[in-house]
C-alpha cells in the first residue's frame, strides 16, 4: 500500500486546493437540479448541527505567548438531500457558505473568546446573505487528557429580515420557527457540554472513543410576544395549542426553552496516513419548546411539547499541509431512535465538502 503522507505534503501549491475544492463545488451544483423543481434551502438549517452549539469544534492552532492569538478561514459547499417514505428524493438544496473566526486562547487554553462572521450563497441568485455576527466565549472548568467540562457563551447580534442568511432557520420546523421571531434581537446561547474521552494505540493506528452531552438554552434582548401569527388554527406547528386560536390581545412568551443532545462517537487515525482521521458518531436530541393552551381559568398557560430527532454523522479530514485541510462530512437523518416522534416524514441526508486555513 502506498504511504499517503508524502503524497499530502506535496501538495504544497495552495492553487491545486482551490482548484480541487472548485471543481467539487461546480460538480455538486450540476448535480442539484431538485425532482420537484422546488428549492427550499432554509430547511436545511435545522438539521445543521453547525447551526447549533457543537460539541466538539476543531479550530486553529493557537500561536505561542500569554495570549494565543488564532485565526481560521473555512469555505464549504452543503448539498440536502430530502426523501420520502418510498425513498424517492423530493429536492436537493444546495448552498455555498464562507466563514472567518478570529480569537485568542488564555489561562492554558482554558478560556476562548472569539468573533464569528461569514456569508452564504445560494444557487441560482446573485445575491450574498449575511450570516449573523457572534461573538464566542468558551471556558472550560475541567480540561484534561480524559474528561473536559465546557461552559460556552453565544452572542448572537441582530440583523434585519432582508439581510438575513436564508439557511439560518427552516420554516418548517417549530424550534427554528420559534427562534426566528428573536432575528431583529440580540440572542445570547447560554450551554455546558460535559465529554470523556479514551484514547489507545494499537495495529493500524491510533483510536480514540467519546461520549458527551451538550444542553443550552436562549435569552433573547427583547420581549417576544405570542400573537396571531403564532397560532395556526389547528396546525401541529406553532406556539398555540392544535385547535386553540388567538382572541384577544397578544401576550408576552415568557417560557423558557431547553435542549439537550447526547453522543457517543469512535475516531481513527491510520498509521500508514497520519495527516488522515475518521469519525463516526451518533447523536440523539430532544428539545423543549413551550406550547401555550386556555387553562381551567380562561388564563394562557403552557406545557412542554418535546421533540426528539436522531442522526448519524461521518466524518474525513485530511491535513493537506500545515496551514490547509480538507475535510467531507456527511449527515443522516431518519427515524432513527424515535420512530414515534419523529419531527416529520421526510428522511434527510446532508452532505458536506469544507476547506479550512490556518491564518
Amino acid at each position: 500500500m502506498l504511504c499517503v503522507r508524502p503524497v499530502l505534503q506535496g501538495l504544497k501549491n495552495r492553487r491545486v486546493v482551490i482548484c480541487l475544492f472548485c471543481m467539487t463545488t461546480a460538480a455538486q451544483y450540476v448535480l442539484a437540479n431538485p425532482k420537484t423543481g422546488i428549492s427550499n434551502a432554509n430547511d436545511a438549517a435545522a438539521e445543521d448541527p453547525s447551526n447549533q452549539q457543537p460539541v466538539y469544534r476543531r479550530v486553529a492552532a493557537p500561536l505561542n505567548g500569554p495570549a494565543k492569538f488564532y485565526g481560521y478561514f473555512e469555505g464549504k459547499h452543503v448539498t440536502s438531500d430530502y426523501f420520502d417514505k418510498e425513498n424517492e428524493r423530493l429536492r436537493r438544496d444546495p448552498a455555498l457558505h464562507a466563514r472567518l473566526q478570529l480569537g485568542m486562547r488564555l489561562y492554558d487554553d482554558k478560556l476562548d473568546v472569539s468573533v464569528v462572521g461569514g456569508a452564504v450563497k445560494l444557487p441560482a441568485s446573485q445575491a450574498v446573505f449575511q450570516k449573523r455576527p457572534e461573538l464566542m466565549v468558551d471556558l472550560y472548568p475541567i480540561k484534561s487528557k480524559h474528561f473536559n467540562l465546557l461552559w460556552y457563551n453565544a452572542l448572537q447580534f441582530p440583523v434585519r429580515e432582508t439581510d438575513r442568511d436564508p439557511t439560518e432557520f427552516a420554516e418548517s420546523d417549530k424550534y427554528d420557527r420559534d427562534a426566528l421571531r428573536g432575528i431583529d434581537a440580540s440572542t445570547l446561547t447560554i450551554g455546558i457540554a460535559p465529554i470523556a474521552k479514551v484514547e489507545w494505540a494499537m495495529i493500524g493506528g491510533k483510536y480514540q472513543a467519546r461520549a458527551g452531552g451538550d444542553a443550552w438554552t436562549k435569552l433573547y434582548s427583547k420581549p417576544l410576544y405570542v400573537d396571531d401569527s403564532n397560532g395556526e388554527g389547528g396546525s401541529s406547528v406553532g406556539l398555540v395549542a392544535k385547535g386553540e386560536r388567538m382572541d384577544d390581545k397578544p401576550f408576552e412568551d415568557r417560557a423558557m426553552r431547553y435542549v439537550h443532545q447526547e453522543s457517543v462517537a469512535l475516531g481513527w487515525v491510520p498509521s500508514l496516513a497520519p495527516a488522515v482521521s475518521f469519525d463516526l458518531g451518533a447523536h440523539i436530541e430532544s428539545r423543549y419548546i413551550p406550547r401555550y393552551y386556555r387553562g381551567d381559568t380562561g388564563n394562557w398557560e403552557y406545557t412542554y411539547d418535546p421533540e426528539r430527532r436522531s442522526f448519524w454523522r461521518t466524518q474525513i479530514h485530511v491535513d493537506l499541509s500545515h496551514t490547509w485541510s480538507l475535510e467531507h462530512e456527511m449527515f443522516v437523518y431518519r427515524n432513527g431512535f424515535f420512530t414515534a416522534d419523529r419531527i416529520d416524514e421526510q428522511s434527510r441526508f446532508k452532505n458536506i465538502i469544507r476547506i479550512g486555513a490556518k491564518l
